[in-house]
């Protein structure tokens, strides 16, 4: 089965219906549409801290123990680019509540760079 950000879909199956409440992929679209962008230009997305790994087959799986408190990413972006962030659930995550964690975002620009 192909997995891709929180859809609409899914997460009325998983947390039910509410019209009020995006999911990634809509964050996603409407990000790029502040920018003149549209759907299709919105690539797949990339999740840094959602416990999830593969196991021998290559199917993923939800490992709790795969993430910790304090983890973080760096990234160096060699041209301007365009990043949208979403924090909703994973649709892998086995809890049953929509709850979002808190995110923490530090922008850097190198010496003499805008």
């Amino acid at each position: 089965m192909r997995r891709r950000a929180s859809t609409r879909s899914g997460d009325a199956r998983k947390y039910g219906a509410n019209p009020t409440r995006r999911n990634s992929h809509e964050n996603f679209v409407l990000a790029a549409a502040k920018h003149g962008l549209s759907a299709r230009d919105v690539g797949p997305c990339i999740t840094f801290f959602a416990p999830v790994v593969t196991d021998q087959v290559g199917r993923f799986e939800w490992r709790e123990d795969a993430v910790k408190p304090g983890d973080y990413v760096d990234l160096r972006a060699e041209m301007d680019v365009i990043v949208g962030l979403s924090n909703c659930p994973h649709p892998l995550s086995p809890r049953g509540d929509w709850r979002a964690e808190p995110v923490h975002v530090c922008l850097l620009a190198l010496p003499g760079r805008r």
